[in-house]
Order: structure tokens, then C-alpha cells, then sequence
């Protein structure tokens, strides 16, 4: 209830809205700290969201995804909202970087019977414990792949982050403790090539989409599906390529295929100029929702 109050005053009184931002800040940390206190070990969480529900396995040593989850209830519900105006009856919906699998399994009830979701996961206890969530809701049409997606076939190191297990990558970065996984490696299009359809694509690879829309190819030309990318300035620049980077690579390679774009965190702007706009503009992490001309 009180998250679609929160929607209607941001979307009706900016002013209104930021000052019960401001007020309920204090709250909410001591709000989240009390819920909190009892997620010590993994549980079955009865997830319930616009009308959706199923339970999902939570584990507290995941961080930041599970521990939303646990003490509001949801994780990102702006997109999950979004993908109630996008995903229909029958379609096929595919999650590059599924994590524990709440984007999935919300999407696997709005496709239904009659549609599929493909999720990628790399991470092993990540991919376990989304597999246990589908298991425990008899959910049978999703099929998961416990792979990570890029432009080669093979086996690649991932280097995980403890406290946000979803901001691990296979961009290599520095971080105390310094734990890494070898985790297999396909190129998607592999795998999709069998489907007659595919409507939606999710990619948050933290780093790596240029490499998974690499191994797309095929699947951009024959479906044109829309996609929803976490663009991810931090590790393109880490790539130390200059203003080339991977983030500008990604956009120019989009431009190719005929796709326009909408910065989805600014409002759902569009992006006149992407390359520029990836060149100079954009600084922070955001999602992309990028659309077929056609």
C-alpha cells in the first residue's frame, strides 16, 4: 500500500514527494534494521506484487537483492510494474543475469502457460537457489541455465562481491577478500536459435552486456525483441579504453541493428544522440530500454 501512495506522489507532487522522502528516511533505516534482525538464514519468502505471487528462497549472505526482499517485499518494483505493460500471454521473456530469480519467476506468471522464460544464472548458489524458488512453486515454464552469456564458448573467472552478490562480474575488479568462481560461458544465441519467438530480453551482466549482445547477434535480427539493459558506466571505464569503451561499443552496436533508446531512470527520456549521450552524458548506472525501429 504504501509504495503505490510513494508512486502516486512522485508521479502527481515532485515537491510533496521530496519532503516525505526526506521525512522517511530516518524511518526506513530503523524499519529495515528491525526486519532485518530475524533474516539469519535462508527462507521461503511469500512474495506478493501487483497482483502476483509465489514464494522465493532467501538467503541473508547475498546482501543487497534477498535483504529487499525481506524487509519490503520486493526488489525494484518500478521495473516489475514496467514489465506488467510489456509482457502478454504466450510471449517469451528472456533474463540474462537472473540472479535469485524474482524477474523471472514475476515474469513466468504474466507469459503464462502458453509462454516460456529462459533465465541465465553463473553464479552456483545463485542459480541453485532460484531452481529450489521454481521447484517450490511447481512452476514448469522456466528453464534455467546455470551459464553466464558472452561472445565465446568456454569457461570464465567471475569475481564476487560479499556484500551485493548481484554486482559480481566477469569485468575483473578490486575488492577486499578478492574471491572469484570459474563459471561456464555460452553465446546466446546457441541456446535461443530453437525458439520460433523471443519477445523480451533482460541483460544485467554488470559490465559485460557488450560481450552477451555480441553472442545476440542471430537473435536480434530474426525477432527484434525489445531490451531492458542495466547500463553500467563504472566497469566500462574501467576498461580503460577511453571515451571508446565498451558502454559506447554497446550503443553504437545497437544503432546497427536499428534500435532506438529510453533512458528508463530518467523519466523514460529518449536518447536523441546514444553515443554521445554514452560518451559524455551518462555517469551513472541506469537501465536502457531499447526498441526496434520496426
Amino acid at each position: 500500500m504504501f509504495l503505490k501512495l510513494k508512486k502516486v506522489i512522485k508521479n502527481n507532487n515532485k515537491y510533496l514527494y521530496d519532503i516525505i522522502r526526506k521525512c522517511s528516511i530516518n524511518c526506513y533505516g530503523h524499519i529495515r534494521q528491525w526486519r532485518l534482525a530475524s533474516f539469519k538464514s535462508p527462507i521461503y519468502y511469500p512474495f506478493s506484487y501487483n497482483g502476483i505471487s509465489f514464494h522465493i528462497l532467501l538467503d541473508p549472505v547475498n546482501g543487497l537483492i534477498d535483504h529487499e526482499i525481506a524487509w519490503k517485499g520486493v526488489y525494484e518494483e518500478d521495473t516489475l510494474d514496467f514489465y506488467v505493460t510489456q509482457l502478454k500471454e504466450g510471449q517469451i521473456y528472456v533474463d540474462i543475469g537472473s540472479n535469485i530469480g524474482q524477474h523471472a519467476l514475476f515474469a513466468s506468471r504474466l507469459v503464462g502457460d502458453s509462454g516460456h522464460v529462459i533465465s541465465f544464472e553463473p553464479i552456483r548458489r545463485l542459480y541453485a537457489q532460484q531452481t529450489k524458488s521454481i521447484i517450490k512453486n511447481s512452476i514448469k515454464n522456466i528453464t534455467t541455465m546455470n551459464v553466464a552469456c558472452g561472445n565465446f564458448t568456454g569457461e570464465a573467472i567471475i569475481y564476487l562481491r560479499d556484500s551485493n552478490a548481484g554486482g559480481s562480474s566477469l569485468v575483473p575488479f578490486i575488492e577486499e577478500g578478492g574471491v572469484t568462481e570459474s563459471v561456464k560461458v555460452v553465446v546466446a544465441d546457441s541456446v535461443l536459435n530453437d525458439f520460433q519467438r523471443i519477445d523480451f530480453i533482460k541483460i544485467d551482466a554488470e559490465g559485460f552486456e557488450y560481450e552477451v549482445l555480441q553472442g545476440l547477434g542471430d537473435t536480434l535480427k530474426r525477432h527484434m525483441p525489445r531490451l531492458f539493459i542495466e547500463y553500467s558506466p563504472e566497469f566500462y571505464v574501467n576498461t580503460k579504453s577511453g571515451p571508446d569503451h565498451n558502454g559506447v561499443k554497446l550503443l553504437r552496436f545497437l544503432v546497427s541493428y536499428g534500435y532506438t533508446f529510453i533512458n528508463f531512470n530518467d523519466n523514460c527520456s529518449t536518447i536523441a544522440d546514444p553515443v554521445l549521450w554514452g560518451v559524455k552524458c551518462c555517469k551513472e548506472q541506469c537501465n536502457l530500454l531499447c526498441i526496434p525501429q520496426n
